[in-house]
């Protein structure tokens, strides 16, 4: 019959355990003889200074074990690291993405509906849960319900080190709207700026009470140039979200059926009268 080797140094921690165990046990129980005996039986066998003695030989059977085996609890608790070092790096991800959700969730960051951006990822919030945010991709510097038809799936853990920024909150009376025109240099740019904000004023006149009470800024027009040197005219103000599309087609085309007209009057001139050009209302004599 084949026999099992057992380490030497096993089996020496293993009789250094035993004999630890007998000796504190016969040491308490002397000790506990002696206790009884001084005690006498009216003290009830003193079961305080009895307690007192099973605390003190468990600590000390506690501590020799702790000695006898110390080589092979560190090894142990080195194996738990190490465990638990690989299921936290192994599940780092999983845990920034619950992480993210739950920052999202206590913070309020965004919610299902708003139009946001992500590290570049710009688009309105189809759903979130614990792992990911899903997001219907949107052409950036729209003015909105203009989709790609494509759908981005962001994991929460890209929220801690993201640029996050909400351009729409879902529910909202009004929303930011940004635009703009270019027009050619020879064209009055003060009339041309007059115009469109007589138009704006128009348009927008039915928001205002609604802007108002969410304190925001009313329509503005600022001008830019092009590398062209044509002047570009940017146009910001707040429209709701769903006449957003339709708001921006109707000051366009009204601003363009204006330019359209004035450059008629120009041509239906009579052919004796002076030639001038108009350059933001400068008129200049043509050679």
């Amino acid at each position: 019959m084949s026999s099992f080797p057992i380490d030497p140094h096993l089996a020496l921690d293993l009789g250094a355990s035993a004999a630890l165990l007998g000796v504190v046990a016969l040491a308490r129980r002397l000790l506990a003889v002696r206790i009884a005996a001084r005690a006498g039986p009216a003290a009830g066998g003193a079961p305080l200074p009895l307690m007192r003695l099973r605390l003190g030989c468990g600590l000390v059977f506690l501590l020799g074990f702790v000695l006898i085996w110390f080589d092979e609890l560190q090894s142990l608790l080195w194996s738990f690291t190490a465990v638990a070092a690989a299921f936290v790096i192994a599940t780092k991800e999983l845990i920034q993405c619950v992480t993210g959700a739950l920052m999202r969730a206590a913070g309020g960051s965004f919610r299902v509906g708003d139009v946001v951006e992500i590290d570049g990822v710009y688009g309105r919030i189809v759903a979130h849960g614990l792992l990911a945010t899903t997001i219907a991709e949107m052409e950036k510097g729209s003015s909105g319900g203009r989709l790609t038809g494509r759908r981005i799936v962001v994991p929460n853990s890209r929220l801690f080190a993201a640029d996050l920024r909400v351009a729409e909150e879902a529910g909202a009376a009004l929303s930011p709207l940004s635009f703009h025109l270019v027009i050619d240099p020879h064209v009055s740019t003060q009339k041309t700026v007059a115009f469109l904000e007589a138009a704006l004023q128009r348009f927008c006149e039915p928001f205002s009470a609604a802007r108002e009470a969410m304190n925001g800024a009313p329509p503005l027009v600022t001008l830019e140039t092009t590398e062209l040197g044509r002047v570009r005219l940017d146009v910001s103000c707040l429209v709701p979200p769903p006449e957003a599309v339709a708001f921006e087609r109707e000051i366009k085309m009204e601003v363009l059926e204006w330019l359209w007209a004035q450059a008629q009057a120009r041509q239906m001139r009579p052919a004796g009268e002076a030639r001038f050009v108009a350059v933001n209302d400068r008129p200049a004599r043509a050679a």
